[in-house]
């Protein structure tokens, strides 16, 4: 309860015009993921904790994003098939870049570029950590790399796959929670829109005054 009064306060600090909807798919998603790593343990924290990530920093951005993924790793519990412990390194580190990247990102072609680049990362930082886990023969370490390549390989493409996922349900998540990304503003502001196109055409004045001053606040 405690973290998620300061994962609030948190968010209004960054944006004071958020609103119960937000609050609610903030808390909610805090929720999902503390079940998910109480009952299903044999589930990766990439495929867990990165999708979320990217759905919070494009709707409500970066700063909320990182506090909700530092909350989201308290007291993550021991894994029952013996997840590579550098695992939770690597999560947190992607979901750091997601975080950061995510609330800079201002075309779904850029979040389809994350998508691909996130997992093919997660992907060699496994790889690496994974010949390094044991202190002994070079040839022993690359043997636990080949017998653990079928779960490495597992994890980057369901990651990708959720990323996916969460580009495609992006949209609709916008108009229930009413989020507003970069992506949404740049749709909107397409002056091919009917509004737009009859402004520029019956008040061109005012139409090139507003444009003027929209480059000036950016």
């Amino acid at each position: 309860l405690i973290c998620c009064g300061v994962l609030v306060y948190i968010s209004k600090k960054e944006d004071q015009t958020i609103n119960s909807r937000q609050i609610f798919l903030l808390i909610s998603l805090l929720l999902i993921v503390q079940i998910l790593n109480i009952n299903l343990k044999t589930i990766s924290p990439l495929s867990i904790i990165v999708p979320f990530t990217l759905i919070i920093s494009q709707g409500l951005g970066t700063i909320t994003a990182l506090s909700w993924v530092s909350i989201a790793f308290i007291n993550w519990p021991n894994s029952s098939n013996g997840i590579n412990e550098y695992l939770l390194l690597i999560t947190f580190v992607s979901s750091c870049i997601v975080a950061i990247l995510g609330g800079k990102i201002r075309s779904r072609a850029q979040l389809l570029q994350l998508s691909i680049l996130v997992p093919i990362g997660a992907f060699l930082g496994q790889c690496f950590f994974f010949g390094i886990d044991n202190n002994d023969l070079y040839t022993f370490n690359i043997r636990n790399l080949i017998s653990e390549q079928g779960n490495i390989i597992s994890d980057s493409f369901l990651l990708a796959t959720l990323m996916l996922l969460a580009i495609i349900f992006m949209p609709i998540l916008e108009s229930i929670f009413g989020l507003v990304t970069k992506a949404r503003l740049l749709e909107l502001a397409d002056q091919e829109k009917p509004l737009l196109r009859r402004l520029s055409i019956e008040a061109p004045g005012t139409f090139e005054h507003t444009l003027l001053l929209c480059g000036l606040a950016e």
